[in-house]
């Protein structure tokens, strides 16, 4: 019988009853503080630790748990006293925020946690969010950080498509996709065969992450091993949350660029030895497009994902017109696009698709069936001239959607940014078809939405008990014009009525300023700060 069990049904004599009961692994049950919603609604939330086995989410140390003899009085006492000295440096390193913290809710609303405390642990996951009095009395050594008055925090954002090795050529202009690629991309993307300099553009792809928000990511990396490599080394020196791998092609780009199957497998199964599941990276096998991936690579790639379920994929589709009739070219025993991912057991609930603007009904009914996600990059879609993305007929085929900046065809690697270009976007379709994207769709579709495509939602993308402190600082800095609209959304205390956060998320989409995020926490620890207004 394991020792704790064992703790747990040791009943010692009535007398001493008092003295010798092993002390809880968490305080009871707690009610948090009522949460303000957009419907006036104010619900309570409970949230219950009830795992008796670990101390406060870690294993406990077998030092204390005799398992060759029944526990006796002294045991209790000696166990009692160990579990109570861990509990107490446990929570004196643990941080406790103070601020008003803005997130969705499981159902899908916008939640708004007024003047309220969030309390992280040593991991830095997240173990208690609501009363600010009630934080300090139940963690009294926790330190405190304050976040200024006038500013609301949110959940660290979700990019779900976007471009390692095209960090420096946003802005490139070309008339499409596919002269574009020929011109600017295939270039750019064979420097990054030089370890120097791909090692360098990692720690400034990251940074252009983290500054503008984005504490999780689903990236398309080099072709290069050793880049990809320097890739994965500064997402796990920055603890965030990051999936990529090896970007996948073999013909009709560049000899530099193209590795054959037989070639590039063994660096594949490498390279997911020793990075995924590591900390918070994962590895996605990544095909650059059916294009540019001969059918045996294709093979290759879907052989790889059989062999490992938690593996993800990703890819472009119906981008254009113009890659949309290749690949009819190039794959004639397909039925339409899709059918080239298809054809080599390529769509599973971990598969990700970036753009679908042109996808058919028919494409789309699968892509549900099979649990599939899509990337929306409404920037890099008006950028290249590629076509208007369909929330409507997506979400009418239970297809998952989330956002992507797209860098470098994006303008931008703000995802906050992005969604003041869906909005434009959707109201550019017909009346019909077009979707009113609302504050609360629009922070949605880059936190909890993200999360979902990339099946981390236990882990990340709003804030509840459990998952990682990953959120940023909305602030802009003063005498801009965006922290005038905030100024005229606080009550008399300075603090931002609750009312009035709708408002301000929505403007603050259409009316972007590179300093709106004032602060980056990745496992509640600091890894962004704007420089002093």
């Amino acid at each position: 019988m394991p020792g704790w069990d064992r703790c747990q049904q040791y009943k010692p004599p009535p007398t001493h009853r008092r003295n010798c009961h092993a002390r809880r692994c968490c305080d009871a049950p707690c009610k948090h503080q009522t949460h303000t919603s957009v419907e006036n609604q104010r619900p309570t939330k409970t949230y219950e630790h009830t795992n008796t086995n670990s101390l406060l989410g870690r294993t406990i140390h077998p030092l204390f748990l005799p398992l060759n003899r029944e526990l006796t009085f002294n045991d209790q006492l000696i166990y009692s006293g160990a579990l109570l000295l861990a509990d107490k440096k446990e929570r004196k390193n643990m941080l406790h925020f103070q601020g008003t913290f803005v997130d969705i809710s499981p159902s899908g609303t916008l939640r708004i946690h007024d003047q309220s405390s969030l309390v992280c642990d040593a991991q830095g996951k997240i173990t208690w969010i609501g009363d600010t009095a009630e934080a300090k009395k139940r963690f009294p050594n926790a330190t405190l950080h304050t976040f200024q008055e006038g500013s609301f925090v949110l959940p660290g954002f979700v990019d779900c498509h976007i471009h390692f090795p095209q960090n420096r050529i946003i802005g490139a202009v070309e008339s499409d996709l596919l002269h574009w690629l020929d011109h600017h991309v295939w270039p750019e993307e064979r420097k990054y065969k030089d370890e120097a300099f791909s090692k360098m553009m990692a720690q400034e792809f990251v940074h252009n992450l983290l500054s503008n928000g984005t504490t999780a990511a689903l990236v398309f990396g080099s072709q290069f091993s050793s880049a990809t490599d320097h890739l994965f080394e500064e997402g796990l020196r920055q603890q965030m949350a990051l999936v990529t791998g090896l970007t996948l092609q073999d013909r009709h780009t560049h000899p530099e660029l193209e590795y054959t199957a037989r070639e590039i497998r063994p660096h594949i199964e490498s390279m997911i030895s020793k990075w995924h599941q590591k900390e918070r990276l994962r590895y996605v096998v990544t095909s650059r497009f059916s294009p540019a991936c001969s059918p045996s690579l294709l093979k290759m790639m879907g052989e790889i994902i059989k062999q490992d379920s938690s593996l993800y994929f990703q890819t472009h589709i119906n981008e254009s017109h113009a890659e949309i009739e290749w690949v009819k070219q190039l794959f004639p025993e397909c039925e339409d696009y899709l059918a080239s991912y298809e054809q080599f057991d390529l769509l599973t609930s971990r598969s990700v698709f970036a753009h679908s603007i042109h996808t058919t009904e028919h494409e789309l009914k699968r892509m549900g069936q099979h649990q599939c996600s899509v990337a929306h990059c409404p920037s890099s879609n008006a950028f290249l001239g590629s076509g208007s993305f369909s929330f409507k007929k997506h979400k009418e085929h239970d297809v998952q959607i989330a956002m992507g900046s797209d860098v470098a065809a994006g303008v931008s690697f703000s995802l906050w940014r992005e969604m003041g270009h869906a909005h434009l976007i959707q109201m550019r379709l017909p009346e019909e078809e077009r979707t009113f994207l609302d504050a609360t769709q629009m922070l949605s579709s880059v936190t909890i939405d993200g999360a979902k495509a990339l099946r981390l939602d236990h882990e990340i993308g709003n804030f509840e008990s459990g998952k990682w402190a990953d959120f940023i600082v909305f602030h802009p800095s003063k005498g801009r014009y965006l922290s005038k609209r905030f100024d005229e959304c606080k009550d008399n205390s300075g603090h931002i009525d609750p009312k009035y956060i709708q408002k301000l998320l929505f403007q603050s989409a259409l009316s972007y300023e590179d300093d709106m995020i004032s602060h980056t926490f990745v496992k509640g620890k600091p890894v962004f700060q704007r420089e002093c207004d």
